[in-house]
């Protein structure tokens, strides 16, 4: 597996995320996001988007039941974000276009032998905010400056494109933060010189891409 790998995002750029609802689809959808991360992890580049998974691989990576796992794919199927081949219930294909896409983190997330997604293992599928912290990384994944390595966006940017509530945003994060998924990195705002905004870094993509590399860089390029 590789470090990072290239997750489409059409589906997430159009607004796609805010049809994983918690009142609609409760835990499922966060089961469905999971599962989603889990085969885009496993698809090879040269594959157009298809994987073979089984419910024990994903049961053995997720630890959850079969029924959840089951009723997450459904989910995906129903939303037209993972298609099902008939009669390969183990055979599994990225819908739609797979580009534009993002980095993905991959190969850092899991157990050193590779069998455990690592930073999820303690989802209690219970938490609206595990479900808020999914939609959130994956919006940031999708919106991210190759660039700069960076994503900066505002509460409003992130609601109105996942439809998590702004007073929900927070706790979110936070559990992204805890898992050392996503990172905050001080910028310089261009409403003042001595303002500084927020924005986010995703953990295990270009690592050694950061403020003050990028600090580096620019000032060697100016020299």
């Amino acid at each position: 597996m590789l470090g990072w790998v290239q997750l489409p995002t059409k589906w997430i750029l159009e607004g796609g995320l805010r049809n994983f609802e918690w009142k609609t689809h409760k835990s499922n959808a966060t089961v469905a996001l999971l599962l989603l991360m889990v085969i885009g992890h496993h698809v090879e580049q040269d594959a157009e988007g298809v994987v073979r998974l089984t419910y024990d691989d994903f049961e053995t990576t997720l630890g959850f039941s079969r029924t959840k796992i089951s009723d997450g794919l459904e989910l995906l199927r129903k939303l037209k974000i993972v298609e099902i081949f008939e009669g390969k219930r183990s055979v599994h294909r990225l819908s739609g276009p797979l580009s534009p896409w993002g980095k993905l983190p991959a190969r850092p997330l899991y157990s050193r032998s590779g069998a455990e997604l690592v930073p999820f293992k303690d989802f209690k599928l219970r938490q609206k905010a595990e479900l808020d912290a999914l939609k959130i990384f994956l919006f940031l994944v999708a919106r991210r400056d190759n660039d700069q390595n960076l994503c900066l966006a505002t509460y409003d940017q992130i609601e109105k494109e996942t439809g998590v509530p702004k007073a929900r945003i927070k706790s979110g994060l936070t559990l992204l933060y805890a898992n050392h998924l996503v990172f905050l990195e001080p910028q310089r705002s261009t409403a003042h010189d001595a303002a500084i905004a927020h924005a986010y870094r995703i953990a295990h993509v270009d690592p050694y891409r950061h403020a003050g590399t990028n600090d580096r860089q620019n000032l060697r390029a100016e020299v």
